[in-house]
């Protein structure tokens, strides 16, 4: 990998979570936390870099990084339908990024949903921030149980992939020594009553996550 890969790599890993519980007007496939902490990033960069050391197609480049990271359900948004990251989206239509960048830009992607590779302390505590993040900016409250249940089985299994061969290389082993334990705790808190409070289900979630331990 280049130098300037590693480098725009640190700033991804600084930057990409920069602005959390965005809420915009705007439509598009990009989330809004990505654009707003783009935005930020670029603001940062054109104060600090007075030297004009991060050139403009570093700046796409991270762009594209930062942008790509929004990660998909398989929900129809603005007519598309995408599943995991965006960035393999964007690139169908963008012609400029040789196999390098799009390399450096999948490793980002990777990083970013890394969590399904973390011990399972460090991934029910990413799980618990991403829960508590949509309920910031969510209409209306969220069934803790679908979201620990069917939603975490339908992200750990089917919509988190590993796009970049060193994110494979890196991740993918202890990716696949974690699925029988995500998908026990997943199977349990999808079997208890539905009559429980969120509280109570994110309890036994904690609880049953520690039991594995």
């Amino acid at each position: 990998m280049p130098e300037y890969g590693w480098s725009l790599l640190s700033i991804f890993m600084s930057c990409h979570d920069l602005r959390q519980s965005e809420v915009s007007n705007l439509h598009g496939l990009i989330g809004y936390n990505e654009q707003a902490s783009f935005q930020e990033t670029a603001r940062l960069i054109a104060q600090i870099d007075q030297h004009k050391v991060i050139r403009q197609e570093h700046k796409e480049l991270l762009k594209l990084m930062i942008h790509g990271s929004t990660f998909g359900k398989g929900e129809v948004t603005m007519g598309n339908i995408y599943t995991g990251n965006l960035v393999e989206y964007i690139l169908q239509n963008i012609e400029y990024f040789d196999a390098t960048d799009k390399e450096i830009a999948y490793i980002a992607c990777d990083i970013d949903t890394a969590n399904v590779a973390a011990d399972l302390t460090d991934y029910t505590k990413s799980s618990m921030n991403v829960y508590n993040e949509m309920q910031n900016i969510s209409n209306g409250e969220i069934s803790a149980q679908t979201f620990f249940g069917k939603q975490q089985i339908q992200y750990f299994f089917e919509l988190q992939k590993f796009h970049s061969k060193l994110g494979a290389q890196a991740f993918a082993q202890q990716k696949a020594k974690n699925a029988p334990k995500i998908k026990q705790l997943s199977n349990v808190i999808q079997q208890l009553d539905s009559s429980l409070t969120n509280d109570e289900i994110i309890d036994i979630y904690l609880t049953h996550a520690g039991s594995q331990l």
